[in-house]
Parts: structure tokens; sequence; C-alpha cells
């Protein structure tokens, strides 16, 4: 009998567990173990190539233990997009530093968002969305924000507080705020997507930089 993980060759198996009720740390541990696994096959097979019961033989537990805790296919998808978008604005929350300076904090905002898109999770979940987009009606699909509520409120008080300062042009914060992002973003984002080649930290700076000074030369006093 070939094995059901055969398809994604670089999951480790986890050893099924005993029998009876597991405890409330080993119901959090296979919870993990589910939803790594999924997030895996959902990134190397694509939503229709995707497989429930190789996401349960990878993470040690039965196909219907999967079912029983989440549904079909389509709700594991969107609790792993979920749970995945709220460890990254997180993160990024976290990478924002205070300053006094607007235009430095603003700053600090933006490349805070800069390497939340072109983390390699989130690049795995853009990925999964548009490999299923392509083979499932778009309305159907889960939708990824492009933006986390918290980031995209610092980005326009910090905006404000810099124009408030004199320090860029009088405009809608959000304005400023869509210009900034794409020019900080999409550039990477897409590179991200489409090439091999890893981001490191040096290309990250030397990007990121060049993208902000085309900024202040455009919104700046």
């Amino acid at each position: 009998m070939s094995d059901p993980a055969a398809a994604s060759p670089h999951l480790a198996r986890v050893p099924r567990r005993r029998a009876g009720r597991p405890s409330a740390q080993e119901a959090t541990g296979l919870e993990q173990a589910v939803l790594h696994a999924a997030l895996n096959e959902f990134r190397d097979m694509g939503f229709a190539g995707a497989s429930i019961e190789r996401i349960a033989h990878v993470a040690g537990v039965t196909r219907s233990a999967v079912y029983r805790r989440y549904g079909d296919k389509r709700q594991l998808l969107d609790h792993v997009l979920r749970l995945q978008i709220v460890q990254l604005e997180e993160q990024a929350d976290a990478a924002i530093l205070p300053s006094d300076d607007p235009l430095i904090a603003l700053r600090r905002t933006a490349e805070a968002y800069c390497r939340f898109v072109i983390s390699p999770t989130a690049i795995d979940l853009q990925r999964i969305v548009i490999w299923g987009a392509a083979s499932r009606r778009r309305e159907d699909m889960p939708v990824i924000p492009s933006l986390p509520e918290t980031l995209m409120r610092q980005v326009d008080r910090r905006i404000a507080l810099a124009q408030g300062a004199d320090m860029l042009k009088p405009a809608p914060p959000d304005l400023w705020r869509t210009v900034l992002l794409r020019l900080v973003t999409e550039g990477p984002r897409w590179q991200a997507l489409t090439s091999a080649e890893p981001w490191t930290e040096e290309r990250i700076r030397a990007d990121f930089d060049g993208m902000w000074d085309a900024f202040i030369a455009m919104a700046g006093n």
C-alpha cells in the first residue's frame, strides 16, 4: 500500500498517540500537528490537490478526527489562513518601535509591513490562495487581508502626525498610506512570489531604503 504522505515527502509523520481521551497538552499538540501538516499540504498541493487523508496521516490522527474538529477541507483551509494571519500580525506589530519623531515612526511602521508581506509564511499563504484561485471560482476562495488593521491605524496616525509637524505635504492620510505601502511592498512581494532568490537582510534594507527615499521625494515637505 502506498504511503498517504508520499506527495509531501518533506513532512515527517507524527506517531499516533495512545488510545483514550487526550490531555489538554496532548490536544494542543495534536491541533498544532494538524495545522502544520495542513499548511504544508495546501502549500505543496494547492486546495484542489490537498488531501485530508494525507494531512491526518502526517499529523498522526485519524481522518474522522480532522473532520470532527475542522469540518470539510474548505473550513480547514480557512482555519489555517486565519491562524497564520493572526501570528503574522503579532510579529509585525511587535516590530514597530516607539519614536518621538513622527517620520522615523512612520518609516519603522512601513518597514514592519514590508517585512510582514515578504515573510516566508505570508508568501506561502498567498501562493495557497493563488493556486486555489486557478482551479476554483474566485468568489469561493478565502481572502487574505492586504493590511492588518493595527498596522493600518498606525500608518494613518503617524502620517497625520508627520503632516502636523509639517514633514509631509497635506493630503488625506489614506492616500499617502496607499502610495507608501505600494512603493515599499509591491516589488518585494512580486519578486518573493516568483523568484527562488532569498530575501537577505542586506537586500531587504537596500530595497526598502530606496523606496522610502522615493516616497519622501514625492510626499515630503
